[in-house]
């Protein structure tokens, strides 16, 4: 049996949590929800997932703090990360930002899989 790739979701909106969560398990992955980046962080405690989707935009801590600490991390860093935003490119907090993928909100679902694929190499199903 082939083990299910994970993938941590991180956005503060209910609905796209739900929806996302369920285009990739349609797909075979195993994914884990959290609501802002702190909660993301404490995931990250407990959990080592494949990859980790990403909106900017949430309270708490937003995506571009979770990215500053992530990135500090040894161990983390290796993690990919794949933003999911609709925050302009121009906008000055990109400059702070190590390379990532970015998909644009809003995406399709070949869209997120293609680039999970990309990032990871898994090709669930």
């Amino acid at each position: 049996m082939a083990i299910q790739p994970s993938i941590l979701v991180v956005d503060d909106d209910a609905a796209t949590r739900g929806v996302v969560t369920d285009m990739l398990a349609v797909h075979g992955y195993d994914v884990i929800a959290a609501a802002n980046g702190q909660e993301a962080l404490s995931w990250l405690d407990a959990i080592r997932p494949d990859a980790i989707l990403l909106d900017l935009v949430m309270p708490v801590m937003d995506g571009f703090e979770f990215l500053r600490v992530h990135f500090q991390h040894p161990q983390r860093r290796a993690i990919p990360v794949i933003v999911l935003s609709g925050v302009s490119r121009n906008d000055h907090r990109w400059v702070q930002v190590p390379s990532v993928r970015v998909v644009s909100k809003p995406f399709t679902e070949a869209q997120l899989v293609a680039a999970i694929e990309a990032e990871c190499g898994h090709i669930a199903t």
